[in-house]
């Protein structure tokens, strides 16, 4: 059994994970588990997933290109103008404990979970995607006065 957080969780427990930077590392012990119990706040939320930066694990080698490449996918998507970042530290570019980076993708709703997925899994040098599809078996949510629900 797993139990872990979320950055954000929709109506069918699909969740955007990653934002502490250990994604891949997380989807590895998460589809190996019985289990999966997330466990977050009600900010977390939402009707459609996307607001949070949805972050994508790639290597280091050929990382300019991966970003072009990832960029001009979600153009085909239809994303307007998709900003993608590498995310920061404060040396410079976030290493993961993988010694990969991440990009964060800001789009603000994503429109289609799975075509996104799987054009980004089509990307050479993406790792992994924060995107746990019908991965979660629970969703406990916290409220702010003590109480909590599931879904």
């Amino acid at each position: 059994m797993v139990i872990d957080g979320a950055d954000e969780v929709d109506p069918k427990s699909n969740l955007i994970k990653g934002g502490g930077g250990a994604l891949l590392m997380e989807k590895i012990v998460a589809s190996y588990s019985k289990q999966f119990i997330v466990i977050v706040d009600g900010s977390k939320i939402v009707s459609k997933l996307g607001k949070f930066p949805l972050p994508v694990e790639i290597i280091r080698f050929g990382s300019e290109r991966t970003r072009d490449a990832v960029e001009r996918l979600l153009i085909r998507l239809g994303y307007k103008m998709p900003k993608v970042y590498f995310r920061s530290s404060s040396s410079g570019k976030y290493v993961t404990d993988q010694q990969n980076y991440i990009l964060d993708l800001h789009l603000n709703e994503i429109q289609d979970m799975n075509l996104l997925y799987q054009g980004l899994c089509r990307i050479v040098g993406v790792v992994e995607i924060g995107l746990f599809i019908e991965m979660a078996t629970k969703v406990i949510i916290g409220e702010n006065d003590g109480s909590c629900r599931i879904i």
